[in-house]
């Protein structure tokens, strides 16, 4: 077993994934619950994600490329963030 490391899995297949990892490492596996921000006109392009306890993960590269401003971003968010 690896001391202090535990193993994160992502819903909709990453936790099935993560599951085979933290056994073969014998290290404990826990489940991060986060919401994606999707792109605008493109949803499924993931700019940013938000977890269930309001942490902000976000992706400047994709978000640069779009020229999403930063008032988009954060209705984006707030969207997100009232559906958890």
């Amino acid at each position: 077993m690896l001391h202090d490391s535990v193993v994160l899995g992502l819903p909709r297949g990453g936790v099935a994934v993560a599951a085979v990892v933290a056994a073969a490492l014998r290290a404990p596996l826990d489940v991060v619950l986060v919401r994606k921000v999707g792109a605008p006109r493109q949803p499924e392009l993931a700019v940013a994600a938000v977890s269930e306890d309001g942490v902000l993960v976000r992706n400047d590269d994709v978000l640069e490329a779009l020229r999403i401003p930063a008032g988009e971003l954060a209705a984006l968010v707030a969207r997100e963030r009232a559906l958890t």
